[in-house]
């Protein structure tokens, strides 16, 4: 069992939860239910109350035709993109603290290509496009 708290959540704010799931040895093609995510939360307002939800994540086992005919999600797309962004500018701290700088710079234009292959035909498009040029000038700094 794995916890994660969120933190606090208000009304009318989206809070997203994305899961990298490793899933090896499914054995037959069609619908199968790989993990089921409990979510539990406390309400506030005229009465306090707490909550839990149950929320089965099942996942269709096709062909490599069935998945390339489904398409991706572009919500989805857009969250993985900004995450391997962030996670790409901590390892780029990271390895110049180690003194890597050329090897940073390229973590930090990889992100950056990979920010502005998502916007291209995102709705997004303006935001990604100034991150991946942020990223682009960190990515230029000189040592």
């Amino acid at each position: 069992m794995l916890r994660v708290e969120l933190g606090d959540a208000y009304a009318e704010r989206t809070r997203r939860l994305v899961l990298a799931l490793d899933i090896a040895g499914l054995p037959d093609l069609g619908p199968c239910q790989v993990v089921e995510l409990v979510v539990e939360y406390t309400s506030s307002g005229d009465e306090v109350a707490q909550h839990t939800l149950h929320m089965p994540v099942t996942v269709h086992i096709g062909s490599a035709a069935e998945a390339a005919a489904a398409g991706s999600d572009t919500d989805v797309r857009e969250e993985v993109a900004i995450l391997a962004a962030a996670k790409a500018q901590q390892d780029a701290i990271d390895a110049a603290d180690r003194g890597d700088i050329d090897g940073a710079k390229e973590m930090l234009r990889h992100a950056a290509a990979a920010l502005r292959g998502v916007g291209a035909d995102s709705m997004w498009s303006a935001e990604f496009n100034e991150r991946a040029a942020s990223i682009e000038e960190l990515a230029d700094v000189e040592e």
